[in-house]
């Protein structure tokens, strides 16, 4: 069972503020929050780690132009869990039954 997770997400322009109510995550630290708020990233890149109760949904930040690169995932029983970019794929292929 999880506990939490940190998803590391990477985009340009203005970051989802949507997908934070849709997910129920919130910012990891102070200054992944200055850089969702920052306006000034617009035209820039950014990178933004997001903690929740269950993983990204890295389709859904697909279709705003994001990617989601890496989820660590926090198991109540302390074990922890990191998926990087292939095993994420495969994590999402599987879950919709493709993989």
């Amino acid at each position: 069972m999880i506990d939490f997770v940190v998803s590391t997400i990477k985009g340009q322009g203005t970051f989802p503020t949507d997908m934070l109510r849709y997910d129920r995550a919130t910012a990891l630290t102070g200054l992944d929050s200055e850089t969702i708020e920052n306006r000034d990233y617009d035209q820039g890149k950014w990178t933004v780690r997001v903690t929740s109760s269950r993983g990204a949904t890295a389709l859904r930040y697909a279709s705003f132009g994001c990617r989601v690169v890496s989820e660590t995932r926090y198991m109540k029983n302390g074990k922890v869990v990191v998926y990087d970019d292939a095993k994420l794929l495969e994590l999402y292929d599987s879950m919709r039954g493709t993989g």
